[in-house]
């Protein structure tokens, strides 16, 4: 210590304190401020760079870049199509006899920059938890708007129209909320029908229906031949069988007027 900084320990403790407090945390300040700087994107992801609220790229590739701290923040996606499952989907008395309809579902989805309002709902889909948690607050929705006009048993005897309707309401309401989730296929595991008090403990009905993005519905293998997404797209394990015809759910905003497709 300097015969300076001890005379002003000696003369005013207190202030001496106070200085170096302050040193302390502009030393804090300086290292959060360069760590603030660099950003490193990984393999099998990409970044996005969003400077004070305006996309600057939507496709940085692996490595590391430098950024201004606190004005520029740079993303880091998922490059790789994700698959998550959400059980129990949908509300009670969510069917038109006030009876229940519950799903399961497993979803192959990828975050894509190119659609959305990606500078206004990056933070919903910043890390895969988040876009899984921004998903799930959509499911029900658009479960309940996809059995709203029917029964319970008129629901159950068509999973195929069933999975179809609920497509086109979930990707409707991705659109509505601008957010960069591209749905590449939805399975239908399970479905569940129950009185007024819900469905979750009703009689399981195992369904392994697959919709595609472009609507085509397919009859999957079963549980033990769950299909995983083969590289260049489509699946490893095919389909038993694929469904003839068109899909009734029209495609999200098309020809509805900005209103949901009908159910």
């Amino acid at each position: 210590m300097s015969e300076a900084k001890a005379k002003l320990r000696d003369a005013n403790p207190t202030k001496y304190l106070i200085n170096c407090a302050l040193a302390g945390i502009g030393g804090l300040v300086a290292l959060h401020t360069l760590w603030q700087s660099f950003v490193i994107v990984p393999a099998q992801s990409y970044g996005v760079d969003v400077k004070l609220g305006q996309l600057n790229s939507t496709n940085l590739k692996p490595g590391i870049y430098g950024k201004l701290p606190y004005l520029e923040e740079i993303y880091v996606l998922n490059n790789n199509t994700m698959i998550w499952e959400t059980e129990n989907v949908g509300t009670p008395k969510n069917t038109s006899d006030q009876n229940s309809i519950v799903a399961d579902f497993r979803f192959h989805v990828k975050i894509n920059p190119k659609v959305g309002s990606l500078a206004l709902t990056i933070n919903k889909v910043a890390s895969e938890r988040r876009a899984e948690n921004t998903l799930k607050d959509l499911q029900n929705q658009a479960l309940d708007a996809s059995v709203g006009k029917f029964s319970s048993s008129a629901t159950e005897a068509d999973p195929k129209a069933f999975l179809e309707r609920f497509k086109a309401n979930l990707e409707w309401r991705i659109q509505q909320n601008n957010l960069p989730i591209e749905i590449d296929a939805v399975e239908l595991l399970e479905m569940r029908a129950g009185g007024p008090e819900g469905a979750t403990s009703g009689q399981r009905e195992v369904i392994q229906l697959r919709i595609r993005s472009d609507n085509t519905v397919e009859e999957m293998a079963g549980p033990a031949a769950i299909p995983v997404p083969a590289a260049g797209g489509g699946f490893i394990n095919p389909p038993q069988k694929t469904f003839s015809g068109p899909a009734t759910g029209s495609a999200p905003g098309a020809s509805t007027g900005g209103k949901p497709p009908a159910p």
